[in-house]
């Protein structure tokens, strides 16, 4: 055994090492965190927090690993009771909030669809169609031998627009 050898025999136990894989064994959403088992044998740690930082940042990238999953946890300050979660092997899922924009595969495909404002367009033409299938239905010709039509007397309906259903914040 070489000095070095025998030197970190002494010292492992009294410096912690600052990154060590896990396996994950629980996580709470609510709070940001989870509870992993180093893989070397080491106790249990809880509290690993899924967020670099633990105030209310609205803007903020969270990931859920999935449980019995590996990871990479950093230990913070050098403090064995702070850790965070670098990286998992199993994501179950994630949130994103961000103020400005986010593209995903280079924004090709355009914007998200705006789910309220396309089901309240969709409705007004399904609306419509239901107000001519009426009129139609309900139509008679008088028998004087002139011919004559039902007159539907709603506006007509407007185009409908990309911006009218995008949400340019989130291209895909």
């Amino acid at each position: 055994m070489t000095a070095s050898d025998s030197l970190w025999e002494l010292m492992k136990d009294r410096v912690p090492m600052q990154v060590f894989s896990v396996k994950i064994l629980e996580v709470d959403k609510s709070n940001h965190v989870c509870k992993v088992e180093p893989t070397d044998g080491r106790p249990v740690i809880y509290g690993v927090r899924l967020c670099a930082i633990e105030d209310a940042i609205d803007n903020k990238i969270v990931i859920y690993p999935k449980v019995e999953s590996l990871g990479l946890v950093s230990l913070i300050e050098n403090r064995k009771t702070e850790a965070f979660l670098l990286a998992v092997s199993e994501v179950e899922s994630f949130e994103l909030k961000a103020e400005g924009n986010i593209v995903f595969n280079g924004g090709d495909l355009g914007g998200l669809v705006k789910v309220e404002s396309l089901v309240s367009r969709l409705n007004a033409i399904e609306d419509r169609v239901n107000l001519i299938q009426t009129n139609y239905n309900a139509h008679t010709h008088p028998s004087n031998g002139s011919p004559t039509t039902s007159v539907i007397s709603e506006p007509n309906l407007q185009k409908t627009q990309i911006s009218d259903i995008e949400n340019e914040k989130i291209k895909q």
